[in-house]
């Protein structure tokens, strides 16, 4: 708190000013500040060839201890815009890492710390964090396994993992020990001329035909093992005919917050070159395509269209054809996710929350119900904490979840109430809905909990699992202070913040984990007991109504 008065004190005078010579005084308009919106850290590419994704999937870097080692950072807007663009590096453990005024970090000694980087001001909001791993002597690998996602492989001895000149394989290394003190590798091509490799990434692209080996090297400064991998680069084969393979029905709606759809589909001939086929978007205003990849970007109705070369496709080639499209429908409103892609999640444990030691992992039950499990962080001595959000601001492109009351009014999340899960341990628990949107066309924004406060949920449904389904109608209970705040019904909305705040579990001293089965809107209520009974029907569920 100390370090705000250097931006109060240089006021002091001119505040005491004003209030003497009130009666000369003519008012006019400070300019506003300019505040940071985002930190980010920056690495080079040796630093970057380090980062890695820990068993907690925290980003992390590994360290020896009395190592140094500085990262640079960009901010939104730039510190030339902002009008306090100093920052202030912290780290929760200075045991194990110690932060000078410029950003170099000192290893001390073994363990782990989060360091931080924020405004050095009262704005709270933007921040980037990186987690520091300390060894205090280093462990060396010892092996190298390469592996590699190769769909084909060479047509001479047929045992070598091939792929066309122009496409990609990735390869991935695997280390031993596991306790190794650096766990990635650096990779190379032994000839370039013939494929190129990421040096971080393990991506390898094929140039011209021929064999070669890409060579993964430990990162240990002396003496580190190596492994090869012998590819074959093939030449370039014209598709003639494509069918696809997950094509969605003409009446399947994809959810505003989808971003990416990946067309599965098949080549004849089997191996062609698969770069080669054309990929057309009717809106690319709605979505775009790339590689069969689909990104959407708006909503609307949208036909995605792949194109093969001119050619003559043999009779008994059943649904293979030169063209072939297929329809998207990504209404205004409609928000769905079940946790089908681990990768690609639009509901997730908060960041803020996964920052300070919450993490989520999509799992099964026994009767093969996916469910994302959420473990709570440590709030203050006796309360946890893990807040359930839209994550769209994360997803490229800083996308926002968009809600239209008019189209789905009905906003429902299946998920375990921990106060039931726990009965012994949780004396008290706050589940509200926090939101706050961007302005919409006449100005108005919406900014509060759905209901004004804790538990204000319109209806709730207790499954036989102990899971419990929260129903809020959008077009009565959205959101703080009452009737005049309602949502519009011919427009969406969009919202930068989205979740429930899930915070005071008490008693709690060690973390809990909770389960979120999905999350969407609807229709109406009869749509929402549809996917309520289809569920129970699916899974061998009852439900009964207890608000």
């Amino acid at each position: 708190m100390k370090r705000y008065w250097k931006y109060l004190l240089p006021a002091l005078p001119l505040m005491f000013t004003l209030t003497a010579c009130e009666e000369d005084y003519t008012p006019h308009q400070l300019p506003e500040s300019i505040v940071m919106e985002a930190i980010e850290l920056s690495y080079t590419v040796e630093q970057q060839n380090k980062l890695y994704v820990d068993n907690t999937e925290t980003m992390a870097y590994p360290m020896l201890s009395g190592e140094s080692v500085r990262f640079d950072y960009t901010t939104t807007p730039d510190p030339s815009e902002v009008t306090f663009p100093t920052v202030c590096w912290t780290t929760n453990n200075p045991d194990v890492v110690s932060i000078a005024e410029d950003g170099t970090i000192t290893a001390i000694g073994a363990g782990n710390a989060i360091v931080t980087i924020a405004p050095d001001t009262p704005n709270l909001v933007a921040q980037a964090s990186l987690k520091i791993i300390v060894s205090d002597e280093l462990i060396p690998a010892t092996a190298i396994t390469i592996s590699d996602n190769a769909k084909m492989v060479d047509p001479i001895n047929g045992d070598t993992p091939a792929c066309y000149m122009g496409e990609t394989m990735q390869l991935t290394a695997a280390i031993e020990p596991s306790t190794t003190t650096y766990k990635t590798v650096k990779w190379s091509s032994a000839d370039e001329a013939i494929a190129t490799v990421d040096q971080i990434t393990g991506l390898v692209t094929g140039v011209t035909r021929g064999f070669v080996d890409i060579i993964a090297t430990a990162l240990d400064p002396e003496n580190p093992v190596s492994a090869t991998h012998h590819i074959y680069i093939d030449q370039v084969v014209d598709p003639l005919g494509i069918k696809f393979m997950n094509a969605p029905a003409d009446d399947y709606c994809f959810p505003i917050l989808q971003r990416w759809f990946t067309v599965e589909f098949e080549t004849y001939p089997k191996l062609s070159t698969r770069s080669l086929i054309k990929w057309e978007s009717s809106d690319p205003s709605i979505a775009t395509v790339s590689d069969g990849v689909v990104t959407i970007s708006g909503y609307g109705q949208v036909t995605i269209k792949a194109i093969c070369a001119e050619g003559t496709i043999p009779a008994d080639q059943e649904g293979f054809a030169r063209e072939v499209s297929f329809k998207m429908n990504i209404p205004e409103g409609l928000v769905r996710e079940y946790f089908l892609n681990p990768k690609w999640l639009t509901w997730d444990v908060n960041p803020s929350c996964r920052n300070a030691g919450a993490k989520s992992e999509v799992k099964f039950t026994e009767n093969g119900e996916r469910y994302l499990e959420v473990t709570t962080r440590r709030q203050n001595d006796t309360n946890q904490r893990a807040d359930f959000s839209s994550v769209s601001h994360t997803l490229s492109g800083g996308r926002k979840i968009g809600i239209h009351a008019g189209n789905y009014p009905i906003l429902a999340l299946r998920m375990d109430d921990v106060q039931k899960i726990y009965p012994d341990q949780v004396t008290f628990r706050a589940f509200k809905f926090d939101t706050s949107s961007d302005a919409i066309s006449d100005g108005r924004s919406w900014a509060g909990e759905l209901g004004n406060g804790s538990d204000k949920y319109d209806h709730c449904y207790h499954f036989s699992d102990n899971s419990d389904v929260f129903v809020y109608d959008l077009t009565v209970n959205y959101p703080a202070n009452g009737a005049a705040t309602l949502l519009p019904t011919n427009e969406t909305v969009f919202f930068s913040t989205f979740q429930v705040k899930y915070a005071d579990m008490r008693t709690l001293t060690a973390p809990v984990t909770y389960r979120a089965f999905w999350v969407e809107t609807f229709r109406n209520m009869d749509e929402l007991k549809a996917k309520m009974d289809e569920d129970c029907a699916k899974y061998g569920h009852t439900y009964t109504q207890v608000k």
